[in-house]
C-alpha cells in the first residue's frame, strides 16, 4: 500500500508540514483532522499521485487502484444518472460490449467462426460474472438509493440535478468502483442525515483501505478507526475513534501543562540563585552551571491548537416568552406546495433543530420565520425581538472592497476590539488575516466571516441555515458551546448530529408538509422515531403488489411532477448555463492572457502590453459579480430542485 516517507510541501508562503512519514494502510479506516488550511486536502492529493511533494519520496505500488473524491464537482458523463454511475466500471461495460458482440456472432455465423466464438464467449462470461459483472447494476441501484436517489431519479439527465446531487452521483460513481483505496476529501458536505447513516454503513463493510477528511464527530466516531491529525506541520495517528484521538490529546495536554508549571518552577528558582549569588566570587561556579543550564533548557510550549478556541455571544437583549408565531402558513412554489395551514410558536430559551428529508422544506421554513420569502398566513414577533437570519447566500451582503476586520468594525455596535478579534478568531481569522482584503477570501472563508458578522449584531432571535459549513471541528465545537449559553431562541439546520445533539433542547421533524415536535436532544428524538417505526410496520398490511391502475396512476403522478420540474426550472437552468458558460470563456480568457502576459517578449511591445493589462483588469471586473449572480441563481436552483426531488421520491413510493 501507499508509504509517504518524509515528505513537505509549501504552498506558496505557506508551510503546510515537513517531514511526514505514513504507512496508510496501517488501518483499514483512516480520519484525517486539523484545522482549515492545515494542508489536509493537499496531503490526500498527494496519496493520489496528482500532486508532488517538495521533498519526500511517494511510494505508490503499481497494483493498488485509486479512487478520489475531490470538494469541487468534476465533469459528468452519461445521458442517464444510472448511466453515470455504471461508468465507475467502465472494464466491465467494456466486458458487458463484448459479450454483446460475441452474442450477435454465435446468432449470425456458422462452422468455425462460430465455435471460435462460443469458446470466446464462454471465457469472456466467467470473467465477467468473476469481476461481478452481472451483479453491477443492482449495486449501482443500491449505492444511488442509500445516498438518496430515488428510482425516478435514474433516468434523468445527470446536468438536471442541482450540485449537491451531482457531488453524490461522483460519490456513487467512486463507491461502485470500489478501489484498494478509497479517499475522500469531506463525503458528507452533500449528505442528508439518512445518507449520512447510510454511509456510515457502507464504509463499515468496505473491503479496501479508506482515508477521509470530515469535520462531522458523529461521522467520524462511526466510520473510522483511527486519526491521523495534521497539526502544526506534522502528521501523528491515533488509534480509535474521534472521540478516543480528543481523551488521548486531552491527556496530552495535561501532561504538557503539568511540565510547563514543573519547568517553570524550575527556571523561576534558578533564576533567584543566579540573581543571589552573580555578585558572589565563592559561588561564581555554581552561578555559571546554572547559567547554562538555563541555556541549554528546551521549553515546554503548548501550541495553540492545544489551547482550543473559546468565546462568548456578545449580550442581547431580552425578548418577551413567545419569540415568534406562524398562523395558517401556506408556501407554495408554483403547483408545489411546501406548507398548508402550518402552525408553529417558539419561545426564549429554546434551541430548535429542523431535521428531515432534503426538500421537505427545512430552509422555506426558516425563510418564513426570518420573513425572507413571500407567503400567505400570519407572522408575528414577539417583544424586543431582533431578528439575526444566516444562510448560505449571505455572503453577498459582504462589502468586498472591506478588509475582514473593516467589515467587522462597520457593523460593530459597541463590543470592545478584544471582543470583535476574538470572535474572528473562533472562525480562524487571526494574525494578519484580518486585515485581507475579502475579495480575496475563499468561499468558505466569506461564509465564516458572514457568521461571525451576524453574531457580533447581538440578534437575540438566531435563525441559521448549516452554519457549521466550512467550519473545521475546533470551530465547530466553539460556536457550539457559544450557542450553548445564548439566552435568546435560536432555530437551526444542520446535518451535523453532534452539533445538534449537544445543542438542541427540541427537534423539529419536518416533512410532508408538516412539522412534529420532539422535545429533548437528537439521539432521544431517533429512538422515539424507531418505536413510531416499528409500531406503523406493525400495522402495515403487506400486499402482494400495487394492482395495475395504481402502478398507471403512480406513473401519472410522476410525470405531473416532472413536468411541474421543467416548468418551474427551466428559465433559471437556462440562466446557469448561460452564466456558467460565459464565467468558463472570462476564466479561459485570462489564464490565456496571464500566460501571454508572463512572456517577457510581450513587454516588446509597451502598447500590445498595456492594452492586454487592460483587458484583463476588465475581465476580472467582470467576473467577480458575474459569479455573484451565478451563484444566486444556482442557489435558487438547488432550492427548487430540492424539493421537486423531494415530490417525486412521494409520488415514486406511491401505492407500494
Amino acid at each position: 500500500m501507499i508509504q509517504l516517507v518524509d515528505i513537505s510541501k509549501d504552498f506558496g508562503p505557506q508551510h503546510l508540514f515537513s517531514n511526514v512519514s505514513w504507512h496508510v494502510d496501517r488501518f483499514p479506516r483512516t480520519g484525517l483532522v486539523g484545522s482549515n488550511g492545515a494542508g489536509k486536502s493537499t496531503l490526500l492529493k498527494i496519496l493520489t499521485g496528482n500532486v508532488e511533494p517538495d521533498s519526500g519520496r511517494v511510494v505508490i505500488p503499481s497494483s493498488d487502484s485509486i479512487g478520489y473524491l475531490a470538494q469541487e464537482i468534476g465533469e459528468l458523463d452519461g445521458d442517464t444518472a444510472l448511466q453515470c454511475v455504471l461508468l465507475g466500471r467502465r472494464d466491465l461495460l467494456e466486458f458487458e460490449a463484448r459479450i454483446r458482440a460475441l452474442e450477435s456472432t454465435v446468432a449470425h455465423t456458422e462452422g468455425e467462426l462460430r465455435d471460435s466464438a462460443i469458446v470466446q464467449l464462454g471465457e469472456v462470461q466467467v470473467q465477467f460474472e468473476h469481476q461481478g459483472g452481472y451483479t453491477l447494476e443492482s449495486r449501482a441501484k443500491e449505492i444511488m438509493a442509500g445516498l438518496g436517489f430515488a428510482q425516478s431519479d435514474f433516468e434523468r439527465h445527470p446536468r438536471e440535478f442541482s450540485g449537491g446531487w451531482r457531488m453524490r452521483l461522483l460519490l456513487a460513481q467512486l463507491l461502485l468502483t470500489s478501489p484498494d483505496l478509497l479517499l475522500l476529501d469531506e463525503p458528507t458536505n452533500h449528505l442528508d442525515l439518512y445518507a449520512l447513516k447510510w454511509l456510515e454503513t457502507f464504509l463499515g463493510e468496505y473491503p479496501g483501505t479508506v482515508v477521509l477528511i470530515a469535520h462531522d464527530r458523529a461521522f467520524l466516531n462511526r466510520s473510522v478507526q483511527a486519526i491521523a491529525a495534521l497539526e502544526d506541520g506534522k502528521l501523528r495517528l491515533y488509534p480509535g475513534n474521534y472521540d478516543a484521538y480528543v481523551a488521548t490529546r486531552e491527556l496530552e495536554r495535561e501532561q504538557l501543562d503539568k511540565q510547563s508549571r514543573v519547568q517553570a518552577k524550575k527556571v523561576a528558582e534558578t533564576q533567584a540563585f543566579i540573581e543571589r549569588f552573580r555578585s558572589k566570587a565563592t559561588k561564581a561556579k555554581q552561578v555559571q552551571s546554572r547559567v547554562k543550564a538555563l541555556e541549554k533548557l528546551d521549553s515546554v510550549e503548548i501550541r495553540a491548537t492545544e489551547r482550543g478556541i473559546e468565546f462568548s455571544l456578545p449580550p442581547a437583549a431580552r425578548t418577551g416568552h413567545v419569540v415568534v408565531s406562524l398562523e395558517g402558513v401556506r408556501k407554495a412554489y408554483d403547483d408545489l406546495v411546501v406548507y398548508e395551514s402550518l402552525d408553529f410558536r417558539a419561545y426564549r430559551g429554546e434551541r430548535i433543530a429542523l431535521v428531515g428529508p432534503n426538500g421537505a422544506g427545512k430552509s422555506t421554513l426558516l425563510k418564513v420565520l426570518a420573513d425572507a420569502t413571500p407567503f400567505e398566513g400570519a407572522r408575528h414577533l414577539g417583544e424586543h425581538v431582533e431578528v439575526g437570519y444566516f444562510a448560505q447566500h449571505q455572503v453577498e451582503s459582504l462589502n468586498f472592497e472591506n478588509t475582514v476586520i473593516q467589515e467587522m468594525l462597520e457593523h460593530n455596535q459597541g463590543h470592545t476590539l478584544n471582543v470583535v478579534r476574538g470572535l474572528l478568531g473562533a472562525f480562524r481569522f487571526s494574525g494578519e488575516a484580518v486585515d485581507k482584503p475579502i475579495k480575496l477570501l475563499s468561499g468558505g472563508e466569506k461564509n465564516r466571516l458572514a457568521l461571525a458578522r451576524l453574531l457580533l449584531g447581538s440578534p437575540n432571535f438566531l435563525l441559521m441555515d448549516e452554519p457549521t459549513n466550512h467550519l473545521d471541528i475546533a470551530s465547530r465545537a466553539a460556536l457550539e458551546r457559544a450557542l450553548s449559553g445564548f439566552k435568546g431562541c435560536l432555530v437551526f439546520i444542520s446535518h451535523d448530529r453532534h452539533f445538534i445533539n449537544h445543542l438542541a433542547t427540541k427537534i423539529l421533524h419536518v416533512e410532508h408538509q408538516r412539522v412534529m415536535d420532539y422535545p429533548g436532544t437528537f439521539d432521544e428524538y431517533e429512538a422515539r422515531r424507531a418505536v413510531e417505526k416499528a409500531a406503523a410496520d406493525e400495522e402495515a398490511v403487506s400486499e402482494s403488489g400495487p394492482r395495475e391502475g395504481v402502478r398507471k396512476a403512480k406513473r401519472r403522478t410522476l410525470a405531473e411532477a416532472r413536468k411541474r420540474r421543467r416548468d418551474a426550472t427551466s428559465k433559471l437552468r437556462a440562466e446557469v448555463a448561460a452564466h456558467e458558460a460565459r464565467i468558463e470563456a472570462i476564466e479561459t480568457g485570462l489564464s490565456e492572457l496571464d500566460q501571454e502576459l508572463a512572456r517577457p517578449s510581450t513587454y516588446s511591445d509597451p502598447a500590445r502590453a498595456k492594452g492586454l493589462a487592460q483587458t484583463r483588469t476588465r475581465l476580472a471586473a467582470e467576473l467577480e459579480p458575474l459569479m455573484e449572480r451565478w451563484s444566486e441563481a444556482q442557489s435558487e436552483l438547488d432550492q427548487l430542485d430540492a424539493l421537486f426531488d423531494e415530490e417525486e421520491r412521494e409520488a415514486d413510493g406511491a401505492g407500494d
